[in-house]
């Protein structure tokens, strides 16, 4: 996510931090809520589905659930 993109976030979903996974940056809410970018959504569903990242994998770095991750 850039620069612009973050500043255009409402005030309510102001970033305090950022969480890295698989070379993304990952912004974190107030209420430490990642807010996951949908370019990353489907950069890891083709990943999962070409077979070169396996989704207990992505629950391990993204600390997700199976639920979430086979979402």
């Amino acid at each position: 996510m850039n620069t612009q993109a973050l500043a255009a976030l409402s005030s309510d979903q102001k970033i305090d931090k950022v969480f890295h996974a698989f070379g993304y940056s990952i912004p974190v809410g107030k209420g430490c809520r990642r807010l996951w970018p949908t370019k990353f959504k489907r950069e890891m569903a083709h990943r999962m589905r070409s077979g070169t990242l396996s989704i207990g994998d992505v629950q391990k770095t993204c600390q997700i659930s199976d639920k979430t991750a086979y979402a």
